[in-house]
C-alpha cells in the first residue's frame, strides 16, 4: 500500500514534517524552525562588549569571510551596527531592510531610530519569515549594538 511505502521510504525527521512551516512533527517542533536554528548556530563565533556609558565594540570570527565578500558586521546606521552567523544571503535581506526601516524612521519622524528600534524591527522581520507559509525562517542569528544619543 502507499502508507507503508511512504513510511518505509521516509524516515520520521524529514520525511512528511520538514515540508511547510505549519505542519508539526509528532513531538510537537517545528523542522523548519529547527533546520534554520541548526544552520544559524553554525555561523561562526560573534561578540559584542559595552563599559555600559559610551563605548560598543563588536568582533566576529573572520575565518568564514572570502576575499572581496562582505564583512560579518555591516553599519545599519550613524550610531547602529550588527553582526551576522548563519546564512550570508539571509543575512544581507535583515542588514538591507534594516538599512531601509532606519531611513524611513529618519524622514517621518525626524531623528534617527533607537537601538532597540532596529532591533526589534529585526526581530518582527525574522519573525514574519517564520510564520508566513510559503516563506521559510531565515537561517541567521544577528546581534545588534550600538549607542542612542
Amino acid at each position: 500500500s502507499l502508507r507503508s511505502i511512504g513510511s518505509s521510504v521516509a524516515p520520521y525527521p524529514s520525511a512528511r514534517y520538514d515540508r511547510a512551516i505549519t505542519i508539526f512533527a509528532p513531538d510537537g517542533t517545528l523542522l523548519q524552525v529547527e533546520y534554520a536554528t541548526s544552520v544559524a548556530s553554525k555561523g561562526g563565533l560573534s561578540v559584542g562588549l559595552t563599559d555600559g556609558l559610551d563605548s560598543v565594540v563588536l568582533a566576529a570570527d573572520a575565518s568564514e569571510v572570502e576575499d572581496g565578500s562582505d564583512s560579518k558586521i555591516s553599519q545599519i546606521d550613524e550610531h547602529v551596527y550588527a553582526v551576522v552567523s548563519g546564512l550570508r544571503a539571509d543575512g544581507r535581506v535583515l542588514i538591507d531592510r534594516a538599512r531601509q526601516h532606519c531611513q524611513e524612521y529618519r524622514l517621518q519622524m525626524g531623528e534617527a531610530p533607537t537601538v532597540g528600534n532596529v532591533a526589534r524591527f529585526i526581530a518582527d522581520v525574522q519573525h514574519g519569515y517564520t510564520r508566513t507559509g510559503g516563506a521559510r525562517p531565515l537561517g541567521v542569528a544577528v546581534l545588534v549594538a550600538g549607542l542612542d544619543r
